[in-house]
């Protein structure tokens, strides 16, 4: 009997040390999760309305768990470290009408501050309206790694118009839930080593051509058999993107917001072409030029441009640029049609 005391006694020791050895461990699984902070701004259309401000919190806290989620402009208590971010990014000179771009450095201080290992940033806002009340919108999703101060996922969603804000919250929340993949899977690199002749491809579309999924899906298949590549990236959509073009988009967001247009250097497509290791990139790059209502349809009618820029990686220099015009205005279909046979047709590497 009392060896079996003791056996039991014994017993029980091993479980409570046993328990306090997982403690730790349970622990740090639990802080490992909550070292991410996401950053939400929102257009005052969604800020304003209560049903829509509560779809987004509750699918955004559905979706990130443990995260830290603090919203730009809100209600909520803030803590010294976000009030000095907010304070950063209000004072920039770039914001002095509004925000309009967030500096990454301020989102790594920020990051570190916390002691968070990712910082999120999501901007939901509004692009237009009408005079019947209806508007137009994006969700903009941009992840970032602070230890190492890159970016590691790069999203955009449209949604064309629409009537509530409850419409719009409900969209971007299925979106954000179905469609981004949370912790990141970034893209395959698709090219291989010794793999240079074949040119690097990045294409840059207008808002107005994200509102049309199909018309996005048949660029990408153009310039997929334009160049005999697999994968096309594209600026900006919602497909997952490798490191070395989420760098790339990363760069022409930033100059892009200064100038409120998209902004391509050379310097920015060299420095791609090295790190996936091609000899020439092509920059293709669609624009919108005019923007009209035919009076007799009703329908919105858009002039489109195209402009093709060919860079050599190693010479560090431009070799050839084309640009293809629609000449007049028409519908989206027949405006990316006639460019995309520009470039199918009229367009020869060099």
């Amino acid at each position: 009997m009392q060896k079996l005391f003791i056996f039991a006694v014994s017993l029980l020791l091993a479980l409570n040390l046993a328990v306090v050895k997982a403690a730790p461990f349970e622990s740090e699984n639990l802080v490992e999760q909550s070292k991410v902070t996401v950053v939400v701004l929102l257009d005052p259309l969604f800020q304003q309305n209560t049903k829509a401000l509560d779809i987004i919190k509750a699918g955004l806290r559905e979706k990130f768990g443990q995260a830290d989620i603090v919203y730009f402009g809100g209600s909520q208590a803030k803590s010294p470290e976000f009030l000095e971010f907010i304070e950063k990014v209000q004072t920039d000179p770039l914001n002095d009408k509004g925000i309009i771009w967030i500096n990454e450095q301020y989102l790594y201080k920020l990051g570190h501050d916390t002691n968070s290992k990712y910082v999120l940033l999501i901007n939901l806002s509004v692009t237009g309206y009408n005079g019947y009340y209806d508007y137009w919108s994006n969700l903009m999703l941009t992840a970032y790694n602070v230890e190492t101060e890159k970016p590691i996922a790069i999203n955009g969603w449209r949604k064309g118009k629409t009537k509530w804000a409850t419409q719009g919250a409900d969209y971007y929340i299925a979106k954000l839930k179905n469609e981004f993949k949370w912790p990141v899977e970034s893209a395959p690199t698709e090219r291989i080593p010794n793999d240079t002749m074949k040119p690097a491809v990045a294409v840059f579309l207008p808002e107005d051509i994200f509102e049309m999924p199909e018309l996005v899906q048949k660029i990408r298949n153009a310039v997929a058999s334009k160049f005999k590549i697999n994968s096309v990236p594209i600026y900006i959509d919602n497909m997952p993107k490798d490191p070395d073009f989420l760098n790339l988009v990363n760069k022409v967001m930033i100059d892009s917001a200064k100038q409120d247009t998209t902004i391509v250097r050379k310097d920015y497509l060299v420095e791609y072409g090295k790190h996936v290791n091609a000899n020439q990139v092509i920059a293709i790059k669609i624009s919108l030029s005019e923007y009209d209502m035919n009076i007799w349809s009703g329908k919105s009618i858009y002039r489109f441009n195209e402009e093709i820029l060919v860079v050599d990686t190693m010479a560090n220099k431009y070799i050839s640029s084309v640009a293809y015009d629609t000449g007049d205005r028409r519908g989206r279909p027949e405006g990316i049609e006639f460019v995309i046979n520009k470039l199918q047709n009229e367009f020869v590497f060099p």
